[in-house]
């Protein structure tokens, strides 16, 4: 997984808009974030946006998340978000991207 400073997180979310992924994220003080991709099956006759309002979104497939990353710091979320999207969308624009990093 590649772990991206903070100062990389704009990249990050701005490579996912231009690939056309949709993501939710939330946060909740002391809590962390949690991340989830909008179902598909969901949102096709709906607004993505009304869909996430009834939360009828997915989480990300199972994987494994290093022990250690901190899910109140933004660029250990980013992280993990880019490596969930690169396994929920392997022939995505944003995982070419991804991949090209080094």
């Amino acid at each position: 997984m590649k772990r991206f400073k903070k100062e990389e997180v704009g990249e990050v979310f701005q490579q996912l808009y231009d690939s056309e992924i949709n993501i939710y994220l939330d946060s909740f003080y002391d809590e962390g974030y949690d991340i989830k991709f909008p179902s598909i099956n969901v949102v096709n006759n709906k607004k993505i946006t009304d869909a996430i309002k009834e939360d009828k979104v997915m989480s990300f497939p199972t994987f494994v998340i290093p022990n250690d990353i901190d899910s109140r710091k933004i660029e250990d979320v980013v992280s993990v978000l880019a490596m969930g999207a690169t396994i929920s969308y392997p022939k995505s624009r944003f995982t070419k991207w991804y991949k090209s990093l080094k």
